[in-house]
């Protein structure tokens, strides 16, 4: 009889630490590789007093992108909840764009964004996700060639404003297959509504991207316990 009861018990304990919620609250890491397809362009609006312009320049290119992101999930109602946390990665662009070649964008690297969403369990192995961010991205090799060939550096820290839905699909406990879809803008507005003496402040540099991330997400404490 003694012997059943502590079989029992073992049971009841087994069960309970390996009981999943309906929503995962708590710390998340995650890991992205996105493939990005990315209209870039450069448009000058004014040359005022400066004979030497900047020609427009207009592109599309594939990408690829790695990004590392932090979330904290708090569950609102049953399997329903929100997300805060932020996201910083690396972007690879290589090689010009426009007609004449005259704009290169370089590598980036995208600072610390903010980031907040919605999540939606779907029983104990997925969970839906949309999330919106904002941060800055800085291109330290981007440069510009002007209608005398001339390079000039502008090593451009633009604003950066993304958009995206996901579904996480958990392997393990702790462990899911990530993949996301999203849409993010990268823009420098031109200075001085767009009408200076100086032709630099009249550039403006907007970067369009459409991207496909896959990756793995870590839950690393506080599974809350909502049946």
């Amino acid at each position: 009889m003694l012997y059943m009861s502590l079989n029992v018990q073992a049971e009841q304990n087994e069960d309970e630490e390996y009981f999943l919620p309906s929503f995962r609250s708590g710390h998340n890491l995650s890991l992205f590789l996105s493939g990005e397809y990315t209209t870039w362009s450069a448009q000058q609006s004014s040359s005022e007093g400066d004979s030497d312009v900047i020609d427009s320049a207009k592109a599309n290119k594939t990408i690829i992108a790695m990004f590392f992101r932090y979330t904290y999930h708090i569950n609102i109602i049953s399997s329903f909840g929100f997300f805060v946390g932020s996201t910083a990665g690396v972007f690879a662009s290589n090689g010009s764009y426009g007609e004449h070649r005259n704009f290169y964008p370089g590598y980036g690297f995208s600072f610390p964004t903010v980031l907040g969403g919605l999540v939606q369990g779907l029983g104990q192995d997925f969970r839906l996700l949309a999330g919106v961010e904002y941060g800055a991205v800085w291109f330290p090799q981007m440069q510009i060639t002007t209608s005398t060939n001339k390079q000039l550096g502008l090593g451009a820290v633009p604003d950066m404003y993304s958009i995206f839905i996901g579904i996480d699909n958990f392997l393990t406990r702790d462990t899911a297959l990530s993949f996301n879809v999203g849409y993010r803008q990268i823009s420098t507005p031109c200075l001085n509504s767009c009408s200076s003496s100086i032709y630099l402040n009249s550039l403006a540099i907007t970067g369009k991207s459409y991207y496909t991330q896959l990756g793995m997400t870590w839950a690393v404490g506080e599974l809350g316990a909502v049946p």
